[in-house]
């Protein structure tokens, strides 16, 4: 699908209004941006679409040797991946690991907007820009403030969070909480 959108994007016209879906997640992590959020580079699009596509056969060729090449059971030559599903304390691991990595992916996005490029700001002067955070809101009441707010009426519940402090931030809470949640 990436690859698709790279192949049918035209600069001259809004993303928009090319009905893409990919690609403006992509540019909100600041990738091939010029000043204004203007498109100049669509590199960087065409590598995560490939590196996707390979990521995606080596999931396609792994799960075709699982289920016609593989060991009936992998009790016997990798205990580390045999379990039972009442086993509570394999499950609780399963789960902590899942947590864990969704902690280092969301510490992900706040490196690459401290200290790795910096991510697309929509209310930049001179109709958005890429900038790095410098500033970050880690104070409770305002993070965990934004769940507090009713969802009905005016006040916008989470979606009422209108900068990228506040985001990033939020990033950082939900990281530490995820990996202190898996340990």
């Amino acid at each position: 699908m990436n690859l698709f959108e790279v192949a049918h994007f035209v600069p001259e016209k809004p993303m928009y209004e090319q009905g893409l879906i990919l690609l403006p997640h992509l540019a909100t992590l600041g990738w091939g941006l010029g000043p204004g959020g203007e498109v100049i580079d669509t590199f960087p699009y065409f590598v995560s679409g490939v590196l996707h596509l390979i990521s995606s056969a080596v999931l396609g060729f792994g799960s075709i040797y699982h289920a016609l090449l593989r060991p009936e059971t992998l009790e016997e030559s990798f205990p580390f991946f045999s379990y039972v599903w009442k086993d509570r304390n394999k499950m609780t691991t399963i789960l902590g690991i899942h947590l864990i990595l969704l902690g280092i992916g969301a510490f992900l996005l706040v490196f690459k907007a401290l200290y790795f490029g910096g991510v697309y700001d929509t209310w930049a002067p001179g109709g958005g820009d890429v900038r790095k955070i410098t500033n970050l809101t880690l104070s409770p009441s305002v993070i965990f403030g934004y769940l507090l707010k009713s969802p009905f009426g005016g006040e916008g519940w989470i979606v009422s969070v209108d900068d990228l402090e506040d985001i990033i931030g939020g990033h950082v809470w939900l990281g530490s909480i995820c990996i202190f949640g898996g340990i």
